[in-house]
């Protein structure tokens, strides 16, 4: 691996695996293949400049996927088989199981959609919406486990960099 540097700023400019002739100030010198753009060449050393440690690049990175995840729970939403929209978070989930309880099965209630329109529903219509939320629960950490295991793979800044984290919607 080379850089190209610019001998009045001792800046690398860019790095490339092959040899060429260089113009008037710069410089192609053989460098480690961690170098990169920004970083600096002085006294014959090179300098890696304004760079995250990769740990903690790794780190960062699982604190935003961290960060997503909780969001995507707080603001889930999915479109229910009995009909409407609903929210599938932990309190909608928590307020079905509660109105689930007291319900007879053939009761029936006013429930409020994500969309704040009223719907009539049976006890059954709960208890589907709830497997729904549960089922969009389990959906939302199996997108989570797969950008871990990404994360926890990546070798590079540049590969942690290039994981896109987003839930989108159910």
């Amino acid at each position: 691996m080379y850089a190209l540097i610019e001998k009045a700023s001792r800046k690398v400019i860019s790095t490339t695996p092959t040899f060429f002739d260089v113009p008037s100030g710069y410089s192609l010198i053989s460098c480690p293949d961690d170098i990169l753009p920004g970083d600096e060449y002085l006294d014959g050393k090179f300098v890696k400049n304004n760079r995250p440690a990769f740990d903690d690049r790794k780190t960062a990175r699982l604190a935003e996927l961290n960060d997503a995840f909780e969001e995507a729970a707080k603001t889930a939403h999915l479109m229910s088989s009995v009909g409407f929209e609903i929210d599938a978070n932990e309190t909608a989930n928590r307020d079905i199981e509660g109105l689930t309880l007291v319900m007879n099965d053939t009761d029936t209630t006013l429930f409020c959609d994500y969309n704040n329109q009223f719907h009539e529903v049976t006890k059954a219509d709960l208890e589907t919406m709830r497997r729904e939320i549960v089922a969009n629960s389990q959906r939302l950490y199996q997108i989570k486990w797969q950008y871990r295991s990404l994360i926890e793979a990546a070798t590079t800044v540049e590969e942690l960099d290039a994981i896109t984290i987003t839930f989108g919607e159910a």
